[in-house]
C-alpha cells in the first residue's frame, strides 16, 4: 500500500514566490492590526514619558541659555526639534516594521489554510482528481498537509482499487436494473477520478480553477 516516507508524493515541488502578502486579507487584517495595535499602546508607555521629560529638559536648557549664553539657543532649538522629529519617526517606523511582519507571518499561516480548505471543497463535490496540495516550503504547517496529502493519495489509490474491482464483476446484461446501478457506480468512479469525457473534464476544470485559487 501507500508508505509515508514516499516523500515524493507528498511534496511535490513548491513555488518560491508569493505575489502579494495578502492571502486572506479579513484574517491578516484581524491580527495584524490587534499585534500593532498592542505594539502601540506598549510603545506609548514608553515613548510618552520620554517625550515629555526630553522636551522639559530642552525647554529649560534653552531658558538658561536666553540668560547666559543667547548664541548657543539657535542651536539647542534644532536639537529639539531634531529629537522630537526622531522620536516620532522611530515610534511610527516600530508600528510600520510590526505590521509588516505580522502581514508576513499571517500569511504563512493563511497560506496552507486557504489551500486545504479550497481542496476540501472540491473533494466533497467527487472531484478527486484535483492535484496534491503545493506550499511553500517556508509556510507553516508543512507536517499538515504532507499528512493531509497522505491522507489523499491514499483514498484515491483506494477509488482506482474499487473501480478495478466493480469492472471486474460479471453482471448480467439482461438484468437491466443490476446492469444500471453497475454503470452508475462505473460512471461515479470515474467522474471522482477525472477518467472522463473531454467536455465533461473542461466544466470539471472550470469548477476547479473558480475553487481552488493557490494565492499562498
Amino acid at each position: 500500500m501507500w508508505s509515508y516516507k514516499h516523500k515524493s508524493y507528498l511534496k511535490p515541488q513548491a513555488p518560491k514566490t508569493r505575489k502579494s502578502l495578502f492571502v486572506d486579507k479579513s484574517f491578516q487584517l484581524k491580527y495584524t492590526n490587534i499585534a500593532a495595535f498592542s505594539t502601540a499602546i506598549g510603545l506609548l508607555f514608553v515613548f510618552i514619558p520620554l517625550f515629555y521629560y526630553m522636551n522639559q529638559n530642552y525647554n529649560l536648557f534653552i531658558e538658561l541659555a536666553y540668560l547666559n549664553s543667547p548664541n548657543i539657543v539657535t542651536n539647542l532649538e534644532s536639537e529639539k526639534f531634531g529629537m522630537n522629529t526622531l522620536l516620532v519617526a522611530t515610534f511610527l517606523g516600530q508600528i510600520l516594521f510590526i505590521f509588516l511582519l505580522m502581514l508576513k507571518l499571517t500569511a504563512k499561516i493563511a497560506g496552507p489554510l486557504k489551500v486545504l480548505k479550497n481542496h476540501l471543497k472540491l473533494l466533497s463535490r467527487g472531484h478527486w482528481h484535483a492535484p496534491v496540495l503545493k506550499v511553500r516550503e517556508d509556510d507553516e504547517f508543512q507536517d499538515v498537509i504532507d499528512t493531509y496529502n497522505y491522507f489523499f493519495l491514499s483514498f484515491k489509490e483506494n477509488l482506482k482499487q474499487d473501480l478495478e474491482s466493480i469492472n471486474q464483476l460479471k453482471i448480467d446484461k439482461k438484468n437491466s436494473q443490476s446492469h444500471k446501478v453497475w454503470k452508475e457506480l462505473i460512471d461515479t468512479k470515474e467522474e471522482q477520478l477525472g477518467i472522463v469525457p473531454v467536455k465533461t473534464l473542461t466544466v470539471l476544470s472550470d469548477v476547479e480553477g473558480h475553487d481552488s485559487r493557490h494565492v499562498s
